[in-house]
């Protein structure tokens, strides 16, 4: 946590006197990649323990008004779990999604686009799927019982400078993907059909 601190606060001197647009643009492309704490949540995965995983895209954000933004991405993203459920049992699950976020972005200090804060929807479509077992370096299955679309909603924060903006952003799962999830002989028990979730926290720079 205390690098965490202070790498923001190293991030905030660098770019503390600029914005992401530049001079008379109403539109801005770039590219955005980011880390951060991913989990499963719900009654169906025994034990879920947060994972660090990784993302990286491309977004585009447009000037709505004096105060107001909009901002879509479009993002490569691991989520999942680590599981702590001990010997014998399923210890790391691994989606890879493509995600297609839409933020509204509200201006909260008078610089315009200099400090937002952001919500909207997201869709995600999922790539792979990957179940480990016992510390294997290979997956015992692929393609798991987990639905092909996932739909989030989103909160975050976002501070702008000239060249690099850095974001941070709460995403949780709006639906069940739960899909008839089934491992054979593999501890704890699935397929009961209960619910799983994706849940993510994210830290992101934007260029």
């Amino acid at each position: 946590m205390r690098n965490w601190i202070l790498f923001i606060a190293m991030f905030y001197s660098f770019a503390s006197n600029a914005q992401l647009y530049h001079k008379d643009e109403k539109f801005h492309v770039g590219m955005k990649a980011g880390i951060g704490p991913t989990k499963l949540l719900g009654d169906e995965l025994k034990k879920p323990v947060a994972k660090i995983s990784f993302q990286g895209g491309v977004f585009f954000k447009h000037r709505m008004g004096k105060s107001l933004h909009f901002q879509t991405e479009a993002l490569a993203s691991y989520k999942g779990s680590k599981f702590d459920n001990g010997v014998n049992r399923y210890e790391r699950i691994s989606l890879l999604y493509l995600d297609l976020p839409q933020y509204l972005q509200i201006d909260v200090s008078k610089q315009e686009n200099k400090h937002v804060v952001f919500f909207g929807p997201q869709a995600s479509f999922l790539l792979a799927s990957e179940v480990f077992v016992n510390g294997a370096f290979k997956a015992r299955y692929r393609d798991l019982g987990v639905k092909p679309m996932d739909a989030m909603g989103v909160i975050g924060y976002q501070f702008n400078g000239y060249y690099t903006g850095f974001q941070v952003a709460f995403k949780y799962g709006l639906i069940n993907i739960n899909d008839n999830l089934k491992f054979i002989d593999v501890l704890p028990e699935t397929g009961t059909g209960k619910t799983i979730r994706n849940a993510s926290l994210d830290f992101s720079f934007l260029f």
